[in-house]
């Protein structure tokens, strides 16, 4: 548009007037590729200004039209057609009837803006289409990619996942035997412990390949970590706090964290802040506090409380109790001295389920 604005000048007197409506028509042909419409009334309304000049003043800067012209018909915001139209008008107003000298300047006139304009509107419809090609192309790959995915958890699903599951009842039942060695028992406990471990890490990854619309958040990812653990943390933090409360929080992991303990351990703090914002004595202050050991993955969590006490059997701490148990962990809580109290325990390396505990009870 620079160079436009250089060469249109050229060609005819330098005055400030000319300066500035040659500058206002090419910068509204510079702005048509991020707001059409608007560009496209500068670009126009500028290009009237010239009336006020004697003829010999036009320059060939009226061509900038044509770039409007084009970004309206690959954008086609509403009103386009109409838009087209009156910058035809515009153009034909002004650098035909206004400033041609003879029929012969109007005849090449007219052959120029129409090859111009066959041009702008030609490649306008061409970038349209080649944009809406792509996007269905891309539309097709992403939903193929996505049958992908879904054959690829069915498929593991029904194969790695029930071995993995067979291999570590197995060597439950193997343990049984009354007649192994107690060192033969341990390993065999141990190796269903790590064939559940590996069984429910396969459930959340292909929870994750299920995930098809993207919508899996930190708190729940299937592919939870340490990392997204603490992640969750500073987000309720900064839920607390935005609802007026004062919150300590702190978060020490020196031990690794598995899967499915990180998933769990982020599902329940959701739960315990949504608790705390209901029931805490308002603008008080709250405490989030997890660590780990190579043991085990505890967390404390304190808030004052409204005259009122929680129900220990509120839908919430149902659910945190139960995500505690199905790892075999423990959920305690209570009110004291005006403070609601809970401490959550996760051991570590033991990712079976609870329901296996008669199991190994029988093991050991």
């Amino acid at each position: 548009m620079l160079v436009l604005t250089i060469i249109a000048l050229s060609e005819g007197p330098r005055g400030p007037i000319q300066w500035a409506l040659s500058f206002l028509v090419c910068g509204g042909a510079a702005l048509a590729g991020f707001m059409p419409r608007a560009a496209a009334f500068v670009t126009g309304v500028s290009l009237l200004g010239f009336l006020s000049l004697p003829a010999s003043s036009m320059t060939s800067v009226g061509i900038a039209v044509f770039v409007n012209i084009f970004a309206l018909t690959r954008r086609q915001p509403r009103g386009w057609l109409w838009l087209i139209g009156w910058l035809l008008a515009v153009v034909y107003w002004v650098m035909v009837v206004h400033f041609s000298h003879s029929a012969s300047d109007t005849v090449s006139s007219l052959v120029v803006l129409a090859v111009l304009l066959a041009i702008s509107v030609g490649g306008g419809l061409l970038w349209r289409v080649g944009e809406q090609r792509v996007a269905k192309a891309k539309a097709a790959a992403e939903e193929q990619v996505l049958q992908l995915r879904r054959g690829l958890a069915r498929d593991l699903h029904d194969t790695v996942a029930h071995t993995i599951s067979n291999a570590a009842m197995r060597a439950h039942m193997a343990g049984l035997d009354p007649y192994i060695t107690p060192t033969l028992r341990l390993e065999l406990e141990h190796i269903a412990t790590d064939c559940s471990t590996a069984a429910q890490d396969l459930r959340q990854l292909l929870a994750a390949l299920r995930d098809l619309d993207g919508t899996s958040t930190s708190s729940t990812g299937p592919l939870a970590d340490a990392q997204s653990l603490k992640r969750v943390v500073e987000e309720q933090t900064d839920r607390l706090r935005q609802a007026g409360f004062t919150v300590e929080s702190h978060v020490e992991l020196t031990a690794p964290v598995r899967a499915s303990r990180a998933s769990a351990m982020s599902m329940i703090v959701v739960e315990v802040v949504n608790n705390m914002l209901k029931h805490a004595t308002p603008s008080s202050t709250c405490e989030l506090s997890i660590h780990s050991n190579p043991d085990r993955l505890a967390a404390e969590f304190r808030n004052p409380v409204q005259r009122q006490q929680a129900s220990s059997r509120g839908l919430g701490l149902i659910g945190i109790r139960e995500r505690a148990n199905l790892l075999n962990g423990s959920c305690s809580f209570g009110e004291k001295d005006g403070w609601w109290l809970m401490e959550i325990l996760l051991p570590l390396g033991n990712e079976t389920l609870a329901g296996d505990a008669p199991r190994r009870s029988a093991i050991g």
